[in-house]
């Protein structure tokens, strides 16, 4: 087994994470396909929190996601 570390990577520049610098993605069912589907990356915990609890409130199933760089 290869002991690589994961890296990822944004296509948006604003959002690429510094090391140690936690980001947060936000995963959610689409009610329409039954997939899950994904949403960010956030880069305010807040702003994150504000979005899941939005989606919470509509009935979709949720959860936020951080990754630590």
């Amino acid at each position: 087994m290869t002991d690589k570390k994961r890296k990822y990577y944004s296509h948006r520049e604003e959002y690429s994470a510094k090391k140690g610098q936690l980001v947060y993605l936000l995963r959610y069912q689409d009610s329409g396909d039954a997939a899950i589907k994904n949403e960010g990356p956030f880069d305010s915990e807040d702003n994150a929190k504000d979005r899941l609890s939005v989606l919470l409130r509509k009935g979709i199933c949720s959860w936020l996601v951080t990754y630590n760089e």
